[in-house]
This record gives C-alpha cells, structure tokens and sequence, in this order.
C-alpha cells in the first residue's frame, strides 16, 4: 500500500481583520466522504495511483489522516490537525485490515482529536425500515464497546433528503447532534437554502425528542464548498472570505445569532489529508484577530453553540425533507425485492431466536444476525446505485448489491429456521400430523398459511383441524414450486406465539367465500368486498359490503390501479385494452388476471387481483417487462388509486413515522428536483 506524504505550504497574510467590528470562530472540520456505492473508483482516480478497492482506498486516507496529525503536532494548538470519519464503515474496514493501528485511533478518538459519526453509512434514510432506522448507528455502539469514547454527533452528508423518522433514530440511539453536508452545487440540494428558521435548529422527533442540527452547507467547505470537491485542494483566502461574507447575510437576517460558523469537509469524495491547511490556519491566525481559525471535529462546533448559545437555538422544527435522489435505489429491483423480504425474516428470526434462547437455552446468534443487520444497511448507502447502468460499472455494481442481499437473507433466513426448530421440538404431536403456525408481531394475526405435501400426505382429500379449538381450518391443495403444497387460514394466531393444526385424511373443509360472481369474470367478492374491473383491467368500482360505500373515486379521471407510462416528454400513455380471466377457484381464495395491451417501452403488462375468504384485503399484484432501452432516461411509471376520500388525510407509512402529506414535509422540500435532476425536465411540466 502506498502512502502519499504532502508537501507542506506556507502562506502568509499581512492586513486588518476582514469584518470590522465584529469577530468570528471559524471551526475547520476536515473530513473526507464516504462513497460506498463506488466501490470501483472513477478512471481518473485510478491514474492518479489510487488502490482498485474501496475499502483499501478509505484507508489510505485514515493513514494519510495518522501521518499528517503527526506532522502538525509542532503547530499551536487550534492549528493542529484534526479528523473525523464520516462513518462507521470507514473504521471498519481499518479495523479488518490494519488491525494492529486500532489502538493508534481509539487513542485518538478519545483524546477528542479524531472523531466519528456513529451512523455505519451515508444512507436514504426514506427507504430504511424501522428497525434500520433504529440500528443506523449500532456499529457506533460496538466502537464504545471496544473502548472508544460515544460519539454523539451524526454526520450525514451528500443526500439532502431525510425522513422525519430519522430525528427518532438519532435520539433512540443517543446521538444529540446532526451535520448535515450536501452536494449544493447539485441542482438536488436547492431545497437546503430555505430552511426558514435558519440553518442551525432544534430539529423536533415525530415523539417530542430533540436533535440540534445544521442543514445548509456543501460537504468540502474547505475546499471550495463545490460538493464533491477538489481532492486536498486547500484553504484560501478566498475560500474562508466567501464564508463569512455568507453568515454575516445570515446573521443581518436574523439568522445567525452567534459569533461562530462552521466549515466542514476538506477532501470531497477523493482527496487526501495534507498538512497545508494546518499551515494556513497558522499564518491566518497571526494577521486576522477578527477572524480566528481552528481545527475541530463536528462535535466540538455543537459543544460551544450549546454551551453559549442554547437559548438562541430556535426550536420547534419538525418534518422531514422529501425527495432527492434517493429514487435511484429503486433501479436495481431484484436486489431490493430480496432485502425487503430480508427485513422480515430477520425481525422475525431475531425475535424467534430470542425466546429460544430465553426458553430452551439455545445459542442466539448475536453476531451473524448484527451482520446481516449491517448489509441491510450497507444496500441503503447514498451512493449503491449511481452507476447502475448496461455498462461493466453497472453490472458490478449490481453484482454486489445482490450479493449483499443474498448474504444477509440467508443469514437471516438460517436464525429463523433454526429457532422456529427450536420451539417444534417442544410441541408435542401426540402421534398425529400437526403443523405449528407462528407469529413474531406483536399483536394477532389471522392469515394464510403454506406447507408442502410429501408422502402419503399428497394422497387422498386432507382437512385442517385447530387443536385448540377443534375447530376445521378453511384449506385447498395447490401447487407451488413445482411442488404440491396445502394452503390453510390460521386464525387468530397469538402474539409472538403459535398455533397448532391438526391435518387429517378427510373431506376437505368447504366455504362459499372468494367467489368470481360475474359470468364474464370481471368480479370478486368476499364478505368484505366486492370487486369489478373495467374493460382495460383496471379497478372500475370497489365496494365495502359492510357499509355498502364506493372506496373509490368514480368521477377521476384515472381508475384504480391504472398504469400510467409518462414518455421522456412526460406525456402520458395507459393501456386501453385487456384480457381478463379468472384462475382457477378453490375454497380459500379467488383470482381475476389481467394481461394488458402492449404499451409504449412495455411490451407486457399483467396484474393479479386476489380475495380470500375471511380476511378484509385485496391483493394486488402488477408485474411488467420493460424493453432495452437507455440507461438515465425520464421514462418513469405510476399506478393511480383515486380513493374516494374527499375529506380525508392522506398519510405515508415511512421510518419512524407516518408522516401526513404534506402537513409533515418541511415546505423547503421540492419535488420536482429528481425529474429535473436526472434529464433536464422543464419544470411547467412537473408543476
């Protein structure tokens, strides 16, 4: 491994202080981004001589951070270097391969001279489960379990959208403080200007909790402020001139009532530590009383406002900040349908294998569950998805995101099977053929269940009997995976329990429930709902029987569950036509498929549309086959639900909260920036 060393310049300035009467700290946080997501760095890195890996490349930027605090130790004091990670993940990866130089930064940390966001990575905090949410900084929590000193400022810098949730995340896992960096040279960051308060605030939980927080800079201040920034360009006159000339507009504003200001980030994305930024503050110092420079870390700014401005904070903040580029994640679908699908298991195989620990004694696997926890995370990292596109970057890229996804499922999906073992040893059967039915929630469930026949089980008509009731199980065979399986209703299985079924050689249980009702199969119906669709496949009326109300909104100018295609021009284009039928009907359930006419890049479009007996939902399931087209175009697609609720509030299910549209979204938030962003939109088309 290489390490480069700098060349120390030496800069001197002879003149007054550059804003008479009044005098400013300047606190210097160098810093350099993470940027999982490339993890095969850009050419022009690779010419300048930079390792092929990631993660080698993060640390010879920590070395390259040892070497020049080592360097600077002859500086005065606000002058010496100072660092801080912009993740967890940067120290990981020392860790894992350095580990002999841990000590070296531990001893740092706690010397308060190296710092550290707790967070693992830079994340889209919108698409983060709760459970994510509340683990973002659990590598943080295993560093002080090593003997670092807690970290209680979060950095998160580059994604300038965060969920509303995401202040409950930071104060359930201790963190008091939030820096946030964006890229604002990007027209995805002009929302970060207008935050009304100003740009230092008490950011209020959805719960009432509180996280001081900074919202407004660039990540490579230091540099520039150019957002990526200019690897290890360095400070200058000019440079420091424009930021304060920036918080004196903000402090005649009313804005910025203290005497102190921020400039975070002096590497960007690529660059590497050097010495002549503790050799400029040097200089600086000597000939600008007025404007005092000093190395720090992200927690030592928040420490002084509290301890001298907490009454000038304003407070009552709240909401979250929309959309960004966030949307990027959702490009690669496979792997995302999978780390969806890992969420559960993991939450359920966590709790499973919690109680058969508790109750049988059986290991629990704290440390292969914390890591499949730690790849979720890692498949939301800002930047997983910038490059996925038919070149070799992008299939890399993909091959790693599935990778991850699969790695953490199957750990995930081994606690599960190992603990749901556990508990149907314990069950006795009497002799007979019982299945046990499970429930991590919280709370009962009614639902269907799914097992495979083998044996002389897939012989003959089978009944499903509740042990504990004796009571038959609404069931039907069917096949799955090429294999034969029986599928059943469990009903009212208890909270983080079970319920066990008998299964039996017998007539199997009838119920009138689930029907297709219309001759030309163009309805479902259940005792809760009834269903008709319209000539083109989509929803032309949905009724709640027990009410007998219209849930949707008949005079739209859209149906339910319509496919809308808005071309690179963003005119839009639905199917018009459709063939519907309806599958084959059993005693549980009932289907209506859709295959719609071909429309404009989407040569196949089809949807599913499902009632079961005895459970109040309607299954929809949508499926369709994009033809190869270019990477980074406008097209993009929506499904239309007009519900019928004049007076109703909208909500959406996110992190940490479910925030009301739009009452719960600061008014900075603009939501025409992604389609602008990504193909130079004309915003009169959006708006």
């Amino acid at each position: 491994m290489r390490v480069l060393h700098s060349v120390a310049v030496l800069t001197c300035f002879i003149g007054p202080a550059l804003v008479e009467g009044k005098d400013w700290k300047v606190f210097c946080m160098p810093n350099r981004h993470l940027d999982v997501g490339f993890n095969h760095l850009p050419h022009d890195a690779l010419q300048q001589g930079y390792p092929d890996s990631i993660e080698d490349f993060e640390n010879v930027g920590t070395l390259r951070a040892l070497l020049v605090r080592r360097l600077s130790q002859s500086h005065p004091l606000e002058a010496r270097f100072k660092w801080t990670f912009d993740a967890t993940w940067q120290i990981e990866q020392f860790e894992k391969f350095l580990p002999g130089r841990m000590d070296e930064v531990r001893q740092l940390v706690n010397a308060g001279e190296f710092s550290y966001s707790p967070i693992y990575v830079g994340l889209h905090t919108l698409y983060l489960t709760n459970e994510q949410l509340l683990r973002m900084a659990a590598y943080g929590r295993r560093l002080e379990n090593q003997g670092f000193r807690q970290s209680v400022a979060a950095v998160q810098a580059d994604v300038p959208t965060i969920g509303w949730g995401m202040a409950t995340g930071l104060a359930e896992s201790g963190i008091k403080y939030l820096l946030k960096g964006t890229y604002y040279s990007s027209p995805y960051s002009r929302n970060v200007f207008q935050v009304e308060a100003g740009p230092l605030f008490r950011w209020t939980a959805p719960d009432g909790r509180k996280v001081l927080c900074f919202y407004h800079d660039g990540y490579s201040v230091m540099t520039g402020g150019a957002g990526e920034g200019r690897p290890s360009e360095s400070l200058t006159e000019t440079i420091v001139m424009r930021q304060v000339e920036r918080y004196e507009k903000l402090a005649a504003a009313g804005k910025w009532p203290f005497d102190a200001f921020p400039m975070f980030g002096s590497e960007g994305d690529r660059g590497l530590p050097n010495r002549s930024n503790c050799d400029f503050i040097r200089s600086w110092n000597t000939s600008h009383p007025g404007v005092q420079l000093r190395m720090s870390t992200v927690e030592e700014f928040f420490e002084y406002i509290e301890s001298r401005f907490s009454a000038q904070v304003p407070d009552g903040v709240s909401g979250g900040w929309g959309i960004s580029y966030d949307l990027v994640e959702g490009n690669a679908v496979k792997p995302g349908a999978v780390v969806r699908r890992t969420d559960h298991w993991l939450t359920a195989g966590e709790s499973l294998a919690a109680l058969a620990a508790l109750r049988f004694g059986r290991p629990y696997p704290a440390e292969s569950l914390f890591q499949a926890w730690q790849k979720q995370l890692l498949y939301h990292e800002h930047s997983f998805g910038m490059r996925d596109g038919p070149g070799p970057e992008g299939r890399r890229m993909y091959a790693w995101k599935i990778a991850l996804a699969e790695q953490a499922g199957a750990a995930a999906r081994l606690a599960l099977d190992e603990a749901l073992r556990a508990f149907a040893a314990e069950i006795p059967n009497h002799g007979e053929n019982r299945v046990a039915v499970f429930n991590s929630l919280s709370f009962p469930v009614s639902d269907i269940a799914e097992i495979r026949l083998e044996g002389k089980l897939a012989q003959g008509r089978l009944a499903v009997v509740d042990v504990q009731t004796g009571r038959p199980a609404l069931s039907e065979r069917g096949w799955a995976a090429g294999g034969m399986v029986l599928r059943f209703r469990a009903d009212d299985v208890p909270a983080l329990g079970y319920r066990t079924y008998r299964i039996e050689q017998a007539a199997a249980a009838e119920a009138p429930a689930a029907v297709a009702d219309e001759p030309a199969s163009t309805a479902l119906e259940n005792e809760f709902l009834r269903l008709v669709l319209a000539a083109d496949g989509t929803m032309a009326s949905l009724v709640d029987r027990h009410t007998g109300k219209e849930m949707l909104d008949l005079n739209s100018p859209h149906r339910g569950n319509q496919f809308i295609f808005m071309n690179d021009a963003w005119q839009p284009a639905s199917p018009r036509r459709a063939t519907i039928r309806s599958a084959p009907r059993g005693s549980l359930e009932a289907t209506l498929e859709v295959q719609a006419e071909p429309t404009g890049i989407f040569p196949a479009l089809s949807s599913r549309y499902t009632l079961y007996a005895g459970l109040n939902r309607l299954e929809i399931e949508n499926s369709f086959t994009k033809a190869p087209g270019r990477s980074g175009s406008n097209e993009t697609v929506f499904y239309a639900f007009p519900f019928a609720a004049p007076k109703g509030r909208f909500c959406l299910d996110m992190p940490g909260v479910v925030a009301r549209y739009a009452d719960d979204f600061r008014p900075e938030t603009d939501w025409t920036i992604m389609p602008m962003a990504l193909g130079n939109i004309d915003p009169s088309l959006l708006r």
